[in-house]
């Protein structure tokens, strides 16, 4: 199996969205990383970040319908740039 590493197209578009400056969204984006290597996230992977959250409970099918709203090209993971801006405008 091939890894395929994303590297985000520019911060300057999240920086511009968002309240983030470009020093910040770095370490997110690091952050991001340490989870996910390859630059996407993975259904499971997801799953297993978003349970995170909420330990006391089974979130895994609320994860998948929340992934799957992110995922809007159904490719099976999601970009760092779209992960963040999902996460950043529903959390407003």
């Amino acid at each position: 199996m091939t890894i395929v590493c994303h590297r985000p197209e520019g911060l300057d578009q999240l920086e511009a969205q968002t309240n983030f400056n470009k020093r910040e969204l770095q370490v997110l984006y690091r952050g991001f990383k340490n989870e996910c290597p390859s630059g996407v996230v993975s259904e499971e992977t997801f799953k297993q970040i978003y349970s995170q959250f909420f330990p006391h409970g089974d979130a895994s099918t609320y994860a998948h319908y929340l992934f799957n709203a992110f995922d809007t090209g159904h490719s099976g993971s999601i970009k760092f740039e779209v992960w963040f801006s999902e996460f950043y405008s529903s959390s407003w």
